[in-house]
């Protein structure tokens, strides 16, 4: 029971992340995962949701341009 218990809490796979970024990037991630509360993000709205998504094409273009 404890060990099951254990791994419904700790989210298992930001440990990959401590692999990639070290001891900081695990407690980073772990931190975000453990505080999120299941609601959906910030952002409302249609016209809202879809600058997110044009800002990664955006920038890529933008930095593509400028180096």
């Amino acid at each position: 029971e404890a060990y099951t218990h254990f791994y419904r809490t700790v989210p298992m796979f930001s440990i990959p992340v401590m692999a990639e970024y070290g001891l900081l990037g695990y407690l980073v991630a772990l931190t975000l995962l453990v505080t999120y509360n299941g609601k959906r993000g910030f952002i409302k709205g249609q016209y809202a949701k879809y600058g997110v998504y044009a800002y990664y094409p955006v920038h890529l273009i933008s930095i593509f341009l400028f180096t």
